[in-house]
């Protein structure tokens, strides 16, 4: 008889593809992580369960799903307007729903870490004061970092104060980039010795063998707002690592509230707080050491497989 493998039950979208076939995405070795150590918790009654992972397009409508019922567990992912998907929640056994934006599960809608991407498999762990690099950034040119780009050039001064409203962000940005003021570029050594590499589009930029020895290399990991989210690869990516982690105002979630996350909202001066964190190596070393901590006792693939067999198994004695 041929042996179980957990992906057997794993299906992608709703069409009822087998996942092996599209296992090439951006997320795919966080997922199968995840998942393989769940199959391992759970054992056969696993296999009680077909998983269903879905992909949430923004401005389209959620789809009538043909694999539904209370042996299917929806996996929703990649839905940055950070919803809980109450109207469709009682067509699965559960949801584990990405971008979770509350600090409690509600009915059967369980948080689920949006992870770290494929890139992840090629990290090193490197000694923390060893690093090569103070900071570090790697994305692409959105108006939620247009105060963040600022910092590099002389627009810091003009107007110089952080621009908060959305529309005028917005139209500031769109201006800049149409006179290819904001463009790709690679900025080196502004913060101490780092590198922030602006690319042209998500995953546009850097190799993924480029960017994972970065961030191997990386003391102050730099995460700032993406299009929609704050959360993004990046944040796990880099915590598994042990960076310190500066971000804007996440989410209270099980994954973020209490973390040793450095919460910043004003982009435009981040250099300060990076100058600060740089003449403290003892808080530095700190900070290390309690995002490590917080990786393995609260995100790591082990806890976060604990935590969903843990609640599954909740779920069902519920029934």
């Amino acid at each position: 008889m041929k042996e179980k493998q957990f992906f057997d039950r794993l299906y992608h979208d709703f069409d009822k593809k087998l996942w092996r076939a599209t296992r090439s995405n951006i997320y795919g070795l966080h997922l199968e992580n995840i998942l393989s150590r769940l199959a391992e918790i759970l054992g056969d009654s696993y296999y009680d369960f077909r998983f269903l992972v879905y992909e949430h397009k923004l401005r389209v409508p959620t789809p009538n799903f043909e694999m539904t019922g209370k042996d299917v567990i929806l996996i929703m992912l990649a839905d940055e307007r950070s919803s809980v998907p109450l109207e469709i929640c009682n067509q699965f056994f559960a949801v584990l729903k990405a971008y979770y934006p509350l600090e409690e599960n509600v009915r059967n809608i369980l948080a689920f870490p949006i992870g770290y991407s494929n890139s992840a498999s090629l990290t090193s762990f490197r000694p923390f004061e060893g690093r090569k690099y103070d900071a570090t950034y790697a994305g692409n040119f959105l108006a939620n970092r247009l105060d963040f780009y600022r910092q590099f050039t002389w627009l810091r001064l003009l107007p110089p104060f952080p621009i908060n409203n959305l529309r005028l962000r917005t139209l500031y940005f769109k201006i800049l980039t149409k006179l290819k003021i904001f463009r790709p570029r690679k900025f080196v050594d502004v913060f101490g010795k780092g590198i922030c590499y602006w690319s042209g589009g998500f995953a546009k930029g850097l190799s993924r063998e480029e960017y994972a020895e970065i961030i191997s290399e990386t003391k102050i990991a730099l995460c700032p707002k993406g299009f929609m989210s704050t959360e993004c690869f990046r944040l796990l990516e880099t915590m598994r690592l042990g960076c310190v982690i500066i971000s804007d105002e996440l989410p209270p979630s099980r994954w973020y509230k209490d973390s040793p996350i450095i919460i910043e909202r004003d982009w435009l001066n981040i250099g300060k707080v990076i100058n600060e964190l740089r003449q403290d190596p003892m808080r530095m070393l700190e900070l290390h050491q309690k995002t490590l901590d917080w990786w393995n006792t609260r995100c790591s693939d082990e806890v976060v497989s604990q935590y969903l067999a843990d609640e599954i198994r909740r779920l069902k004695s519920d029934l």
